[in-house]
């Protein structure tokens, strides 16, 4: 069996981590993940209290499964999501530039899990 080329990218890749004191194995990526996620979880519940409270929303709204949700991937752009929504900015910039057809009306939510999308006016 033959070893499989690496792409330079990959090369550049671990250049940056090594320089910046980073293992680049996957082991040790997918190891520190779950202990950096979870420091996160508390500050968040904190900020998201304040906010309902401010805005007068009761805070038992928000479920906790939503939270642990959003500190657990962070950062994290998930591509089919990010696809989707890229293709929904560039309809309604489509729909301003050509004035064809009436954009969305002011708030888009779109729920990434059952794959629904909502239109709100505030």
């Amino acid at each position: 069996m033959t070893a499989r080329a690496r792409s330079p990218l990959f090369d550049a890749v671990d250049t940056v981590l090594m320089d910046l004191g980073m293992d680049s194995s996957p082991e040790s990526m997918m190891s520190s993940a779950p202990e950096t996620w979870r420091e996160d979880e508390g500050p968040l519940r904190d900020v998201l209290g304040e906010v309902l409270r401010e805005s007068g929303v009761p805070s038992g709204l928000i479920d906790d499964d939503a939270i642990v949700e959003m500190v657990r991937f962070g950062a994290a752009e998930l591509h089919p999501i990010a696809a989707f929504m890229g293709g929904v900015a560039a309809q309604e910039i489509i729909k301003l530039v050509t004035h064809q057809y009436t954009p969305i009306n002011n708030t888009f939510i779109y729920n990434g899990i059952p794959s629904s999308s909502n239109t709100i006016e505030l």
